[in-house]
């Protein structure tokens, strides 16, 4: 059958490589029905896996926030579990406290670096929001030059991988284990 007037292309009927109906091929070999329905289902699962990508790449980032902090909060707690704030004199139990940045969570590079972070209450690390000129002072007093150093750090764009956050949760869970030991005895 030949299309069009002055038409060269000639089209034959085939079978459909995904129903087996005789048809005109429409795309690699399938009629359209087919090539609709297969094309619409290929992309709608690389969407869901690309969904699924994402949300496994946020709960690993929750994991590692909520093992750093944990650490950052016992390593300073005494045997009783009690935290002095970094930024004021309020003293109260690791788990009512919270871990504060320097360089805020937002740049990711620094996010779970030692060096940025400090145990700080609720009041200095929210209200306050991190009570940044007594958190200045108090750093250049443990470090001399760190703040620059963190500053200059954070103007470094970096997206953690998946392993990298992994690397970052496998290494401080024990570290907090062991930290909890020391709060049971």
């Amino acid at each position: 059958m030949r299309l069009g007037h002055n038409s060269t292309i000639i089209r034959r009927e085939k079978i459909c490589k995904s129903c087996g109906r005789p048809c005109y091929p429409f795309s690699k070999g399938r009629c359209q029905p087919c090539a609709t329905q297969e094309d619409t289902t290929k992309r709608m699962e690389k969407e869901v896996s690309k969904m699924i990508v994402e949300e496994d790449l946020s709960g690993l980032i929750e994991d590692a926030d909520r093992i750093f902090s944990q650490y950052i909060r016992l390593k300073n707690a005494d045997e009783r579990g009690l935290v002095t704030c970094y930024t004021c004199p309020t003293t109260k139990h690791y788990t009512l406290m919270q871990n504060g940045h320097y360089i805020k969570r937002s740049n990711l590079y620094l996010r779970w670096d030692e060096r940025n972070c400090r145990t700080q209450c609720p009041a200095c690390n929210e209200t306050l929001y991190g009570n940044m000129i007594e958190y200045s002072n108090r750093l250049e007093k443990e470090c001399k030059g760190v703040t620059d150093i963190l500053r200059d750090e954070a103007r470094l764009v970096h997206k953690p991988t998946r392993d990298e956050i992994r690397a970052i949760i496998s290494e401080y869970s024990p570290k907090v284990k062991e930290l909890k030991k020391r709060l049971n005895k």
